[in-house]
Order: C-alpha cells, then sequence, then structure tokens
C-alpha cells in the first residue's frame, strides 16, 4: 500500500521514545490509528481505499484502451495506403507466374528459386517490374 507523507508535532519526549526504538514515526502512527479505531471503522476505510484504487485502475485502463484503438485505427490507415499506393499491373503478374513456372520446373518452393537457379531470380524480376525484392517476395507469398 502506498504510503502519505503527515506533518505533526508532539511532545519531545515522544520525539525520543520513537527514536531510540525500532520504529519509524509512520510505524508509530499507524499504530496508534489501529488502537483507536474500531474493527469496522478500518474496514470502511479499507473498502474506501480499495474503491478508490479501483476507480484509478479504471481509469488506467480506459486510457490504454483509447490508445490501443487509436493504434489499430493507424495501423487501418497505413495499410489501406499500402496496398492502394502498390497495384499490381501485368508486367508484375508476367514475372510472379515465370518465377512460378521455374518453380515448377525445380520442382521447389517459388521463394527458394534462387538456390536452384544459382541467380538471383527474384531480384532480376523485381527490378525488372520496377519493385523492390521484398514487394515481389510479399506477392510470391500471397499467391497471386
Amino acid at each position: 500500500m502506498q504510503k502519505v507523507l503527515v506533518s505533526a508535532r508532539c511532545k519531545p519526549q515522544s520525539k525520543v521514545i520513537i527514536k531510540n526504538s525500532n520504529y519509524s514515526y509512520g510505524d508509530a502512527i499507524d499504530y496508534f490509528a489501529s488502537k483507536i479505531s474500531s474493527e469496522s471503522t478500518r474496514l470502511r476505510v479499507e473498502i474506501e481505499l480499495l474503491k478508490d484504487e479501483i476507480s484509478e485502475l479504471e481509469d488506467v485502463l480506459k486510457k490504454t484502451q483509447r490508445k490501443i484503438e487509436e493504434k489499430r485505427e493507424y495501423l487501418q490507415l497505413l495499410e489501406s495506403r499500402y496496398s492502394a499506393d502498390f497495384e499490381v499491373d501485368e508486367k508484375i503478374l508476367e514475372s510472379i507466374r515465370s518465377i512460378k513456372s521455374i518453380a515448377e520446373v525445380f520442382d521447389c518452393d517459388p521463394m527458394e528459386i534462387n538456390e536452384f537457379t544459382g541467380n538471383d531470380t527474384i531480384g532480376f524480376h523485381a527490378m525488372k517490374c520496377g519493385i523492390t525484392r521484398l514487394e515481389l517476395e510479399e506477392l510470391l507469398r500471397m499467391n497471386i
């Protein structure tokens, strides 16, 4: 439980007694508060403190959920921009078909074609189409 700062004045004797004991001033205040309160008062105070703590946690949760929702919306925006900017034209489709055809001849996955041809076939087709190798690999994985 979080502690709070309390300022108080006491008799000099009380200060010396507490200072010479193994307890802190906060321990002394906590002990005294427990002795002067009834069980029902302590329970009521604990209930109120727990209600406040729950309320604070719910506020944090709401803020976190809003942040998550904002991030999801931004992600959707980025994904829509990415797919809108990236158009698969006939030249790209032709390269994909060519890579898949070569992969069939070698009986391999299109992503492994470079190992069988000994050349950078995917890189060649990506450059020919004016896209990055990563984009062409992604299209090959998408099975267009």
